[in-house]
């Protein structure tokens, strides 16, 4: 008997999520739980293993450049010593378990699942989707994590805590819809597009 890809897919996602799980619980931090590269694998994985493919390309469209600046910030301290912009201070601060969970955590979630859906079509209700999660992912960030800890970047931007913007934690929800989320929908439209030449 056949296995479908998507119950595969759906099923390694769920064990990447188990494995995350156990780092962040052994960390002792519980609101780490709230980042969007440590509890992804699990909507991803629920996801595959329904066959929701739009409720992957949304997820796809609020973590993709989010994931994709922690990587390459990741390997310019690996490759060059320098950060980009240090967003991945931390992780070298790590050590053992908890560093392979994290760096699988940024490396395989999102880009696995661009790599299993680029050749669907991304609707336009998929939006809708990335915009409710984004309201309540953000939500949940600033009403319920202190704001030390700095969930999702709520009260101030990764990698340039000394920045201070006006009205930051306000113009986040709009920025990242703007620069984040409709950006990667309008990729993956392409992606779509040179798919099927």
């Amino acid at each position: 008997m056949k296995v479908h890809k998507d119950v595969l897919v759906g099923v390694f996602f769920l064990i990447l999520q188990l494995i995350i799980s156990y780092a962040t619980i052994s960390s002792g931090n519980l609101y780490n739980f709230l980042w969007f590269c440590n509890h992804a694998p699990l909507l991803f994985g629920i996801a595959f293993l329904i066959k929701k493919h739009q409720l992957v390309k949304a997820l796809i469209s609020f973590g993709f450049l989010g994931q994709l600046i922690w990587v390459l910030d990741f390997l310019a301290k690996l490759v060059f010593d320098t950060y980009l912009i240090g967003v991945t201070q931390y992780v070298f601060q790590l050590q053992g378990f908890g560093l392979t969970a994290t760096i699988s955590a940024h490396v395989l979630s999102t880009f696995l699942a661009l790599y299993m859906t680029y050749k669907d079509p991304v609707k336009s209700n998929s939006l809708q989707v990335s915009l409710a999660y984004l309201v309540i992912i953000f939500g949940l960030s600033y009403l319920i994590v202190p704001s030390h800890l700095n969930v999702n970047c709520i009260n101030y931007l990764c990698g340039f805590e000394e920045l201070e913007i006006p009205f930051y934690t306000f113009l986040l929800p709009i920025s990242a819809y703007i620069f984040m989320i409709l950006p990667t929908y309008y990729f993956q439209k392409f992606l779509y597009k040179i798919s099927k030449k």
